[in-house]
């Protein structure tokens, strides 16, 4: 099965240290951790993470690095909690109509509740 390359945005990190979000932002990132899923880190979501608390600059700083904006890199799937600006369908349509003017593919963008790994359809 080919390695899946996705795209985190900023609340995904933060997810893992809020209750609401841990167990589905963690899953995520374990699956990161485990070589199931290969990270993609724009230089944006690094500026967006400096002010962050400790841990949450930490759970970066303990992944291995793969520098790339989703789009460019092909992502399979761009992940994200923001359900105001990202994760509606308003601006997946908007996001994909320019991808597609530019001669890039489509994105498919989820919440972490959403995106599943090695389990049984």
């Amino acid at each position: 099965m080919k390695t899946l390359r996705v795209y985190a945005d900023t609340s995904v990190w933060g997810g893992c240290f809020d209750p609401e979000f841990a167990e589905d932002s963690c899953r995520v990132i374990d699956a990161v951790k485990e070589g199931r899923v290969v990270l993609l880190v724009s230089d944006l979501l690094v500026r967006e993470l400096e002010p962050a608390p400790e841990p949450v600059r930490a759970l970066l700083a303990a992944l291995p690095a793969h520098i790339a904006i989703a789009t460019v890199a092909r992502a399979d799937a761009v992940v994200s909690w923001n359900f105001r600006h990202i994760v509606r369908l308003d601006k997946i349509k908007a996001y994909n109509q320019v991808n597609l003017a530019n001669g890039y593919g489509i994105l498919t963008i989820v919440s972490p509740k959403e995106v599943r790994f090695d389990e049984p359809a």
